[in-house]
């Protein structure tokens, strides 16, 4: 407190600036846009679709059909992550972004995986329930199924990350 005397600012004015600077710097706090949301949301649901896919996958091995359509779907999910990720990337996340942006692009990131599990439980039950039937019992049941997934908010949104993006760049 002596040497700040001295110097004529007092303890007062210096909490003040440092108050001043603080509430300035939270003033002007990066928040991640609504593509960057986006983006990492679709990460998260992406990544989540493809695991899942990896670990049905295992079952079908020794029917080529679905091992390949199978296959075909995770090269599509790949590329689709990698279009988000470069998106992210040339945003600069997670370094060139503050503390309270990377949360919100961590918390999008888990949401999308979340939906994606939800709307993989409700699709996976329902398309089971659909196996023991014959074909045209079949085909109306997933047609039930995919009604259900349409009215689901979760598999909405997820459903989002397939179609062609409205990214900027």
């Amino acid at each position: 407190m002596r040497s700040l005397s001295r110097c004529g600012v007092s303890f007062v004015q210096v909490s003040l600036g440092a108050f001043l600077s603080l509430v300035a710097d939270l003033a002007t706090a990066e928040i991640a846009n609504d593509n960057d949301l986006y983006a990492a949301y679709c990460i998260g649901s992406l990544t989540e679709s493809n695991e899942q896919n990896k670990i049905r996958v295992q079952g079908w091995r020794n029917d080529p059909v679905l091992w390949g359509a199978m296959n075909e779907a995770e090269s599509a999910i790949k590329l689709m992550l990698l279009r988000f990720t470069a998106y992210m990337t040339a945003r600069g996340y997670p370094r060139a972004h503050d503390l309270k942006a990377n949360v919100e692009v961590v918390l999008s990131t888990q949401r999308g995986r979340s939906d994606q599990l939800q709307c993989d439980e409700i699709i996976v039950g329902c398309v089971a329930s659909c196996s023991q039937r014959d074909a045209n019992a079949r085909i109306e049941c997933t047609e039930r199924c995919r009604d259900q997934r349409d009215q689901n908010a979760a598999c909405n949104s997820v459903a989002r990350c397939t179609r062609p993006d409205n990214l900027p760049f």
